[in-house]
């Protein structure tokens, strides 16, 4: 049994967004352009922060695949199921 599986565009977008954002708090890390103001600390846990909305994310895209699978399994075991209904006897 074959059939497509879609990413939700939104969760792709929202995705793209925190992994460049990601990159960027990293490369300005490793940059060291932090000030008084702004602390390696402070943009090592907004990294880690970022690092779990990625996750969570991921978490989120996955169920949805997962419910797309589920559903498109359903919905052919529904279809099968009709079809053997209406065998003549």
């Amino acid at each position: 049994m074959n059939f497509t599986l879609e990413i939700n565009k939104n969760f792709e977008k929202m995705l793209k967004t925190a992994t460049d954002l990601y990159i960027q708090v990293n490369a300005y890390i490793e940059k060291k352009e932090c000030s008084e103001e702004c602390t390696t600390k402070i943009m090592e846990n907004t990294s880690d922060d970022i690092a779990q909305i990625i996750v969570d994310l991921g978490n989120v895209i996955g169920t949805d695949i997962a419910t797309q699978a589920f559903d498109e399994d359903r919905r052919i075991n529904t279809n099968y199921k009709n079809t053997d209904s209406h065998v003549s006897k």
